[in-house]
């Protein structure tokens, strides 16, 4: 991606796309998901980012009911309704988009912020606000997203080069890694963690 110091913003009533001279960003203005993100032509996403508070349960969370007791944290992955969605210039060479979601008909607020760089680059913070003191525990908190089927390769360092856990790491040592995204999951008759790598950094 080049240092091209100044960014190209347009937009409608659809859409805000931020362009720089290698890349292009495309956010939806419906739904405040990006739609599209090419670097030189070539497209990385299947589907933007979005909060992520859900997991199947597993055996060990069936035995205390993490599928009724928590089922709000399902309901707020999937219903995610843009309240609000900005664009805001730092300068020449930078911008920032805020969206501004209600989840699950008010459950929680949450606020995606991104900075965008000449060069391409995206910084996100992300503000997660709940709106009512007795919520049940939250089985996961973080971003999804889906990168294109040719993106299938991964580095880490932490812990490899199997997977690993909290409980189960010392076999695993701190190292610089690399694998496919197809060897990170094990197909296990019902669902259980998989793939976790810990003490990344």
């Amino acid at each position: 991606i080049s240092n091209e110091s100044e960014l190209s913003v347009k937009q409608d009533v659809d859409s805000i796309e931020i362009s720089g001279k290698e890349f292009s960003l495309v956010f939806d203005k419906i739904s405040g998901v990006i739609s599209s993100y090419k670097v030189n032509g070539t497209e990385i996403f299947k589907q933007g980012f979005s909060g992520d508070f859900w997991r199947l349960p597993t055996d060990n969370d069936k035995g205390w009911g993490l599928q009724s007791v928590a089922k709000v944290w399902r309901l707020a992955t999937q219903e995610q309704t843009l309240t609000n969605i900005s664009l805001e210039k730092i300068s020449d060479s930078q911008v920032k988009v805020i969206t501004d979601f209600s989840l699950a008909n008010g459950v929680a607020d949450l606020s995606l912020s991104y900075s965008v760089s000449a060069n391409g680059q995206i910084t996100i913070d992300s503000v997660f606000t709940p709106l009512n003191e007795k919520l049940p525990v939250m089985p996961r908190v973080g971003l999804h997203a889906e990168f294109k089927g040719e993106f299938n390769q991964i580095n880490w360092f932490g812990r490899g080069p199997h997977e690993n856990y909290a409980d189960r790491k010392e076999s695993a040592a701190v190292g610089i890694y690399q694998s496919s995204v197809d060897k990170q999951v094990h197909d296990y008759a019902r669902p259980q963690e998989s793939g976790t790598k810990s003490d990344i950094r």
